[in-house]
């Protein structure tokens, strides 16, 4: 009965998680088709649904990844969840400084 509460607590964040992160991008479509400049307003709301977004879905994408990873490779599979953020972080620093 447990795991049930579980899942339904995963398909809640996923089901909240992802739509705002489309939003996120949503918010800003607008300002595209404006020539003048736009207040921070717009990113500010862009990167607060974004941060919501990635708090609802990260953490549940690892506890998934771990309960379904093998127990031999658990540690495998948490290290290269964290390292495939590390090398995102890296690439978007590295794009970002061009």
């Amino acid at each position: 009965m447990g795991s049930g509460l579980q899942t339904d607590s995963n398909c809640a964040g996923f089901s909240t998680g992802i739509p705002n992160s489309a939003r996120a991008i949503t918010v800003l479509l607008p300002t595209a088709l404006w020539n003048t400049r736009v207040s921070m307003a717009w990113l500010a709301a862009s990167l607060t649904f974004f941060v919501v977004a990635e708090l609802l879905t990260t953490p549940l994408g690892l506890s998934l990844l771990l309960r379904n990873a093998p127990a031999r490779f658990i540690g495998v599979g948490s290290g290269l969840w964290f390292g495939s953020g590390a090398l995102g972080y890296l690439i978007g620093g590295e794009i970002g400084a061009l």
